[in-house]
């Protein structure tokens, strides 16, 4: 019988990059954690204040890639106000890399 587990080389050869979203409100110290763990210095931290003209907001679509290159991220504010909409959107981002048959496109994990 085959082991249900792969040694850890295989499932590196399987799956090159571990995809996770990451999901909360705005200002909740989400871009911290993927900047300090994951060593993105792309993600940036968006402005808090409402009044900012310049505020902006993490696109669930775009990739922020890890300093060694492990880990693909993507940020997510659904919780914040327009909940409806952006729920949606991450409903869809799920189930999009749910159905990858690339093992290396697929959702891993939600954090």
């Amino acid at each position: 019988m085959a082991p249900l587990i792969l040694p850890a080389v295989e499932s590196l050869n399987e799956c090159p990059r571990f995809r996770i979203l990451v999901i909360g409100k705005t200002g909740v110290g989400k871009t911290l954690l993927i900047n300090r763990a994951f060593g993105i210095t792309t993600a940036v931290k968006w402005p808090k204040l409402p009044s900012d003209d310049h505020r902006g907001e993490p696109d669930i679509e775009q990739p922020l890639i890890s300093a060694d290159g492990r880990f693909v991220l993507h940020d997510s504010n659904v919780f914040d106000q327009d909940e409806g909409q952006k729920l949606a959107a991450v409903e869809s981002f799920i189930k999009r890399h749910k159905n990858q048959t690339d093992v290396g496109s697929q959702l891993h994990a939600v954090w």
